[in-house]
């Protein structure tokens, strides 16, 4: 029973292309959350490093909570508006647009701190919002019957995108200490974009055959 729930999960173009997205997801995010402190320890001098656990914290805690309020409320007006499956333009304009902020964030780090906790606010901000919208349009995607398994599913995702920062650390351990913010850029730029085209192609993608049943019902 449990395999054939899997299956059933797994059954649609739509689940399968909103899985693969989350995996990229959720590595672009654990890569920030392992690697971040170290790189901004290296290029801030020692007053800005207290300053950056500060700031680091408030953005985390207010930027990931308002981003995710909004792209919620967002989110539940295109599926009222359109369809359940409109709710992934969320978190495709989150990751299309993380992707620079998190660039900038990076880059500006050694000219001004303000400025690059400003990208690494506006990072957060457009990042988060895609929880919510996944788990909605997923859990729509699938049905009922399977919603506990596909829920495990996605938790799973997120266990095996803990792979990404122990990627990168392998990576960069051949490198030099200067390499870590290419390094961050590719891996972290390269997650949210593919991302998003993951969830692009999951909000085209057939509407699965249990949706169908669902409106008979």
């Amino acid at each position: 029973e449990f395999v054939s729930g899997v299956k059933q999960a797994l059954s649609s173009q739509r689940a399968q292309w909103i899985y693969l997205a989350s995996l990229f997801r959720f590595s672009s995010g654990l890569c920030i959350g392992v690697w971040s402190a170290p790189y901004f320890r290296q290029v801030l001098d020692s007053a800005a490093i207290n300053d950056y656990a500060l700031a680091q914290a408030l953005i985390s805690a207010v930027g990931a909570t308002l981003s995710g309020v909004i792209g919620g409320k967002i989110a539940d007006k295109l599926a009222a508006e359109y369809s359940s499956e409109r709710r992934l333009l969320v978190p495709i304009a989150g990751c299309l647009l993380a992707a620079p902020a998190w660039y900038f964030a990076l880059e500006t780090a050694d000219d001004s701190f303000a400025i690059s906790m400003a990208f690494l606010a506006a990072e957060y901000f457009v990042a988060e919002c895609w929880f919510g919208p996944t788990i909605s349009t997923l859990q729509a995607t699938v049905g009922e019957s399977v919603g506990g398994t596909a829920q495990g599913l996605f938790t799973l995702t997120g266990a095996v995108a803990n792979l990404a920062p122990t990627l990168l650390g392998i990576t960069y351990a051949s490198k030099a200490p200067e390499e870590l913010s290419g390094l961050l850029t590719e891996f972290v730029c390269f997650g949210y974009l593919a991302s998003a085209l993951c969830f692009g192609l999951a909000m085209r993608a057939p509407a699965p055959t249990v949706d169908k049943a669902s409106k008979q019902d």
